[in-house]
């Protein structure tokens, strides 16, 4: 029932009391607040996983066309000819660049095509810097360190 209730109102991108209200006499058994704070975990949940889940769908579309991902890094944006070149990351995408770190394994002889192609506004050269930049942090991290976030 709480699911049905989202779709009732997933062409709106504002959720008022009143949608909660009216997803909770559905429901039958819940308050609108407890339907409201259901339905914030749930997002949330849904949140977490979408990276993962782009990752997949990605992947599994590269297989279907595997000319996508064979070429060479010269054939790719490396330079970032046409990459952010601030090298700002924004969450969505720091959040893809760590969940395909951890779904492409690291001897993987393409990992970082595969990677640039799920974050194109990244040069290759950009997502190695990115990488090893983390991988330092994560260092000084188990060494004791405290660590700042950039």
């Amino acid at each position: 029932n709480f699911l049905e209730g989202l779709k009732k109102f997933e062409s709106s991108s504002d959720f008022t009391d009143n949608t909660w209200e009216v997803i909770a006499s559905q429901i039958g058994t819940r308050t609108a607040q407890e339907v409201k704070f259901h339905a914030y975990r749930y997002f949330l949940i849904l949140h977490a996983h979408g990276p993962r889940e782009l990752i997949e769908q990605t992947l599994l579309s590269s297989t279907t066309n595997n000319n996508d991902l064979s070429h060479t890094e010269n054939d790719m944006n490396i330079e970032g000819s046409s990459s952010n070149h601030n090298n700002i990351w924004t969450t969505e995408e720091e959040a893809i660049f760590e969940a395909s770190l951890a779904y492409i394994g690291e001897n993987d002889p393409i990992r970082w095509q595969k990677i640039a192609k799920m974050i194109p506004t990244h040069s290759i050269n950009e997502i190695i810097a990115k990488y090893k930049s983390l991988f330092a942090d994560v260092s000084r991290i188990q060494l004791g360190e405290v660590v700042v976030v950039r």
